[in-house]
C-alpha cells in the first residue's frame, strides 16, 4: 500500500513541516494585518490558507471527514486574485485596493454555489463517496455532486491561476526599478508559486486525458514529493518574509 512506502513518509513529512510553516508565517502576518491595517498580509494570508488545504486534502485520510470534502473549492478560487492583489499592493504600498476587485470573487461565488448538494446530502451517502474515492481517484472527478462537471472546477482553477500568475510576473518587470528590495521579494513570491503551479500541471493533464490512476498524483508518489517539496519552499518562505517589517510601513 502506499502508506507503506518510504516516499508517501516524506511527503506527508514535507507536507506537515510546510504546514507548520505556514501556521507560523500566518501568525506574523495576521499580527500585522490588525497592527497596522495591512490589507497585503491579509490577501496573502487568505490564499495561504487555501493552499494549506489543497495540500493537506491529498491523502487518503479525508474518508474520515466526510463533512469537509469539497468544501475547499470556493476558497480555490481565492487563490489567484489574493495572490496578485498582494503583488499590486507591494508595488503600490500607499493605494487602496481599486474598486473593480471585487468581480474576482466571482468564481469564488460560482465556486460556493456548486458545494450546496455535496453539503446536503446524507452523511452515509458522504462515507460511502469517500470509501470509493480512496480507491478509485478519477472519481473525485466524476461524481454527480455538482451543478456542474467537476472537471471543469480543476481546469477552470487552474486556467485562472496561471492568468493571475503571469499578471503577477507583469507586475513584477513593469515595477519601478528603485524598488529593489520588493522586486527582490516579488520575484522569490512568483518563482516559488510559479513552480508549484508547473507542477500542478500533471493534475490537470491527468484530468484532460482522462489518463490512468498512475497518472494522478495521489498514485504517483514521485510527483506527490515534488509537489509537498514546494509547497515546503513556500511555506518556509512565508513565515520568514511574514516575520519582517512590511514594506508598506518600512517606506513611510
Amino acid at each position: 500500500m502506499m502508506q507503506h512506502n518510504p516516499q508517501f513518509w516524506i511527503s506527508l513529512s514535507f507536507a506537515i513541516l510546510g504546514g507548520a510553516f505556514c501556521i507560523s508565517g500566518l501568525l506574523f502576518r495576521f499580527y500585522r494585518f490588525f497592527k497596522y491595517r495591512d490589507i497585503g498580509q491579509l490577501l496573502i494570508s487568505v490564499g495561504v490558507m487555501a493552499l494549506i488545504w489543497h495540500v493537506m486534502i491529498y491523502t487518503g485520510e479525508i474518508q474520515y471527514y466526510p463533512r469537509i470534502y469539497n468544501k475547499g473549492i470556493p476558497f480555490y478560487y481565492l487563490v489567484g486574485p489574493c495572490f496578485y492583489f498582494y503583488v499590486w499592493l507591494k508595488f503600490n504600498p500607499n493605494s487602496t485596493l481599486p474598486k473593480y476587485w471585487l468581480l474576482h470573487l466571482l468564481p469564488f461565488c460560482f465556486g460556493l454555489i456548486d458545494v450546496i448538494p455535496y453539503a446536503i446530502a446524507p452523511l452515509e451517502e458522504q462515507k460511502k463517496l469517500l470509501r470509493m474515492l480512496v480507491e478509485d481517484i478519477p472519481l473525485g472527478f466524476k461524481h454527480h455532486y455538482g451543478f456542474v462537471d467537476q472537471q471543469l472546477h480543476y481546469m477552470l482553477r487552474f486556467g485562472l491561476a496561471i492568468a493571475y500568475i503571469i499578471g503577477q510576473w507583469r507586475l513584477y518587470y513593469n515595477a519601478d526599478v528603485d524598488a529593489k528590495a520588493t522586486k527582490r521579494e516579488v520575484l522569490i513570491f512568483n518563482s516559488v508559486y510559479s513552480i508549484y503551479l508547473l507542477l500542478q500541471c500533471s493534475i490537470v493533464l491527468a484530468i484532460i486525458l482522462n489518463s490512468s490512476q498512475e497518472a494522478y498524483i495521489l498514485k504517483s508518489l514521485d510527483k506527490l514529493v515534488w509537489v509537498s517539496f514546494c509547497f515546503l519552499l513556500f511555506s518556509l518562505w512565508f513565515m520568514l518574509d511574514g516575520n519582517k517589517k512590511s514594506t508598506l510601513y518600512y517606506l513611510k
